[in-house]
């Protein structure tokens, strides 16, 4: 019983001092302050929480980046290949004027200058016996060349991975139509024909482009303008 009064003395006298007037703003700001505290804590919290997100794309964009730059070298190969020389001149106009010439007796060419030379190239390949086919079939229309060996020596470069992964397979196709003397145009023009994979060497890789891309060029006159644009990399890296 005695626990019985105490319980109901203790509510009494709870239910007496928040019926007080003065005690009511007192509630009101110890509720308001509550709530405050809490929408605070939950504004600090996604503060922190998106920081921390943000940082952690910072550091993966950051690690993508360091990784996409990454510099690796890389051995250019050297090349020994033969050509059948047409001509050599000392002012370009006389050179396309051989190259046109040739080109009406069926013929195909390549210009490539050398120290202010300008050289008619016809056919290229990986062996001088190969070549005498056609200087044959040349001297029968009074056409007279000469066959000539044409090394391009190997480099190194340090390029970023992606890069450097494109050149090898860039390399590696040269090889291969040197090897069969005969070139997959449409691979070649997959090859190429995307975004920049070498941005640094743009102006390089451009160019190849408006190489590979042409149209009605035949495989002979292809394969001669990519050894000679290859040959153009090497000397840039020198």
């Amino acid at each position: 019983m005695k626990t019985n009064r105490n319980i109901k003395k203790i509510k009494h006298a709870i239910t007496t001092i928040l019926s007080y007037k003065h005690f009511k703003p007192l509630l009101w700001t110890i509720i308001t302050a509550l709530c405050v505290g809490v929408f605070l804590g939950y504004f600090v919290l996604k503060i922190v929480a998106e920081d921390e997100y943000v940082a952690t794309e910072n550091i993966l964009a950051t690690d993508q980046q360091d990784e996409s730059e990454t510099e690796e070298r890389i051995e250019l190969p050297e090349f020994s290949l033969f050509v059948l020389q047409g001509g050599v001149f000392k002012e370009t106009e006389n050179a396309e004027n051989l190259g046109k010439q040739i080109n009406k007796n069926q013929g195909t060419y390549a210009i490539h200058e050398i120290d202010n030379d300008y050289y008619v190239w016809l056919f290229a390949a990986s062996n001088e016996k190969a070549l005498i086919q056609h200087k044959e079939k040349l001297a029968a229309k009074d056409i007279h060349t000469i066959v000539k060996q044409w090394d391009i020596p190997k480099a190194s470069i340090s390029l970023p991975e992606q890069e450097s992964k494109w050149l090898q397979l860039y390399t590696d196709r040269l090889s291969e139509a040197l090897q069969s003397e005969e070139i997959d145009q449409n691979e070649w023009k997959q090859l190429v024909n995307e975004d920049n994979p070498i941005p640094s060497y743009s102006a390089w890789y451009e160019e190849l482009q408006s190489i590979t891309l042409q149209e009605e060029v035949t495989e002979e006159r292809l394969i001669l303008q990519l050894f000679i644009h290859y040959e153009k990399l090497i000397n840039e890296l020198k």
